[in-house]
């Protein structure tokens, strides 16, 4: 024997609001997982130019300048500054090179 209408659409509305449940909690995780792989992508690129930073004057010039303008926040720059300065304490210990290295071609 079916049920009542009433109790058919009750259990519905159950199932809706177990569903827009579920929904929400993908939506969510959906959220976490974009900032985890945007923070890990930040991580990735700041390594490459850190390192790169480490083997070229003008990667080192380049990085301070980048660093000395960008950083409003007092908890940034405090963050920074050891960075800065062994920036600045490097690039004023090395020699100048005689022009700035030309950019790596990209192949299509």
């Amino acid at each position: 024997m079916k049920k009542p209408i009433d109790e058919r659409k009750a259990a519905l509305e159950r199932k809706l609001e177990a569903l827009k449940g579920q929904l929400k909690a993908l939506s969510a995780a959906e959220v976490r997982q974009r900032r985890r792989e945007d923070t890990r992508r930040k991580i990735i690129v700041g390594a490459l130019v850190l390192g790169a930073a480490e083997g070229s004057r003008h990667h080192k010039e380049w990085l301070m300048s980048v660093l000395e303008g960008a950083p409003q926040r007092p908890q940034d720059v405090a963050i920074i500054a050891d960075l800065l300065a062994e920036l600045r304490r490097t690039v004023t210990a090395e020699p100048a090179a005689e022009s700035a290295p030309e950019p790596a071609a990209v192949s299509e």
